[in-house]
């Protein structure tokens, strides 16, 4: 599934490579890059796992957390996170992340980002799920 997700992420940067002037995707890299050089993605990677750990049984889930992180290519994903950054972000909005990402309460609040996504995501899909069928019933 993980392993799914970052290719779906490759293909998606592959088909929105923008076309921007040969100075502005080289600033725009330069600040990827020096974002993507403060975050630990071996820990995001790890939360991630520790969440949808959550969903086996006790005796299951360190197991699986030390099988994801081990399996888990921490540098294809700073790689594809990168390109996506450079595609997605201006130069002075990647300065800004990384300012914050250096601090210690960035690296927290980013760590927790997985936590929010897996309490959030089944709750939004439980809504559009039920809107779905509501507007089915409309038709």
């Amino acid at each position: 599934m993980l392993r799914l997700t970052f290719c779906s992420v490759a293909v998606a940067c592959a088909l929105m490579v923008q076309v921007l002037p040969a100075n502005a995707q080289s600033d725009r890299r330069a600040a990827a890059e020096t974002y993507a050089d403060i975050i630990d993605y071996r820990l995001i990677i790890e939360k991630a796992a520790t969440e949808r750990a959550k969903e086996l049984p006790w005796s299951d889930r360190e197991a699986f957390v030390d099988f994801v992180t081990s399996e888990v290519d921490t540098e294809m994903t700073r790689i594809y996170a990168t390109g996506a950054m450079v595609d997605l972000f201006e130069v002075e909005e990647l300065r800004a992340l990384a300012s914050f990402v250096a601090t210690p309460e960035g690296r927290s609040a980013l760590a927790k980002l997985p936590a929010l996504g897996a309490i959030i995501n089944p709750i939004i899909q439980r809504q559009i799920t039920d809107a779905a069928d509501d507007f089915k019933e409309q038709r």
